[in-house]
């Protein structure tokens, strides 16, 4: 059997491969011209919650105009119950997020499923689920994947704003079944971060 390039016998990672994200993540920030103290703080919240909504991060305007780019390209409606018959959505949007995910998941990543999504009047509300429920690894586990969701429009609840559970990163494969959530409610332009 060939051998893994980044695990040892045991199951753990290779320390080399652990030094080497540790240099990755050393110089990520710097790379991507953002604070590397800003990213340690948004990693906390990552952390401790399992998501992190940063306030303004691009302008009023900047979302306008992506806005006024993204609109007319929105013309198909969903494909099943899940995705929403009066939700319309396109696919492979270019995400701007990478010091971020540079934390969060293993060198040389892949982006994918980056997409713009716009609910109607009327849809019915998604089911709570993990982004990564597709993953048959059992909870509470290091995440697979993040999500990246930009508030074009202000996210409210008539509008079909995202719910968020904080610490539901740290849950087994079992809900905890009280029903306490929070709706993410963000105004334009301020990106939720989520495992």
């Amino acid at each position: 059997m060939k051998e893994r390039a980044y695990i040892n016998p045991d199951g753990s990672v290779k320390a080399e491969i652990i030094a080497e994200q540790q240099a990755s993540l050393a110089m990520s920030a710097q790379r991507h011209n953002v604070d590397p103290k800003l990213v340690d703080a948004l990693m906390e919240e990552v952390n401790k919650h399992g998501y992190v909504i940063i306030p303004n991060l691009v302008s009023r305007e900047l979302m306008n105009n992506i806005k006024a780019e993204i609109t007319p390209l929105l013309t198909h409606d969903g494909r099943n119950e899940f995705e929403g018959h009066k939700t319309r959505r396109i696919y492979s949007v270019i995400e701007k997020t990478l010091a971020l995910l540079d934390r969060v998941l293993l060198p040389n990543y892949l982006l994918s499923q980056l997409q713009a999504i716009n609910i109607l009047p009327g849809e019915t509300s998604q089911p709570l689920h993990c982004d990564d429920g597709f993953y048959p690894i059992p909870r509470p586990r290091k995440p697979f994947s993040a999500a990246t969701i930009w508030a074009i429009d202000d996210f409210t609840a008539d509008n079909g704003a995202t719910v968020a559970i904080p610490d539901s990163h740290l849950w087994g494969d079992e809900h905890p079944g009280d029903g306490s959530y929070c709706t993410v409610l963000r105004a334009m332009g301020t990106p939720t971060r989520k495992l």
